[in-house]
């Protein structure tokens, strides 16, 4: 139910952040604030701390089935209290992880679509955006599933009590549709990913932004 909650607060802070900007947006376009904005660069910086820590929470979920499934008779690490640590540390990592390329000035404002990004060009900041807050978790949550697979597969092939081979196959039908929700997000998150990939050859649309958004 934790990772429920956190998952929850996770998307509610991305949307909430997305729809910050996107406003940040409409009110420069009708000249009530100059560009750019201190709060354009905040607002940069919280939608890129919630999207990982959206990727992130969707791992938590993968992590925790798998602590039920593989390690079960370990009671402490299914317990809230760790679970809460886990969870704590997630949010710390997701809001420290931005920092690197705000530190470095690596962000600029971008008039022609009024936000606050990273350009999209061959950089150690746009490389590390991508790995840390979109590879490494969604990384992290396949291996973890397929890790899960692999040792529901070998329950079935040994003798196991079948209370325990039933919850173990319960956890991993929760963990598809984690997969699932995953696929959606990363389909989403396409275009992102092939305007990155458009602008290591070339310059990228006037209006790539905006586009990717």
């Amino acid at each position: 139910m934790i990772h429920v909650a956190n998952l929850c607060l996770s998307i509610i802070g991305l949307a909430v952040a997305s729809l910050g900007t996107e406003l940040f947006g409409i009110v420069y376009d009708y000249r009530f604030i100059s560009f750019p904005h201190s709060s354009c660069f905040i607002l940069n910086y919280i939608v890129s701390s919630q999207s990982s820590m959206l990727n992130f929470s969707l791992f938590l979920q993968a992590f925790y089935r798998y602590l039920c499934i593989v390690h079960s008779t370990r009671i402490f690490y299914q317990s809230w209290k760790f679970q809460l640590i886990l969870i704590i540390l997630t949010w710390i990592i997701g809001y420290l992880l931005p920092l690197e390329y705000f530190l470095h000035h690596d962000v600029v404002a971008n008039t022609d679509n009024k936000m606050c990004v990273i350009p999209f060009r061959l950089s150690f900041s746009i490389i590390y955006m991508a790995t840390s807050i979109y590879m490494v978790p969604f990384s992290s949550l396949m291996l973890t599933y397929l890790r899960i697979i692999r040792y529901v597969k070998q329950m079935n092939n040994r003798v196991t009590p079948v209370n325990v081979l039933v919850r173990a196959q319960r956890d991993l039908e929760i963990v598809r549709r984690t997969i699932i929700l995953v696929c959606i997000l990363i389909a989403c998150g396409f275009p992102f990913v092939i305007l990155i990939f458009i602008s290591l050859f070339t310059d990228p649309p006037k209006y790539t932004y905006r586009i990717s958004n």
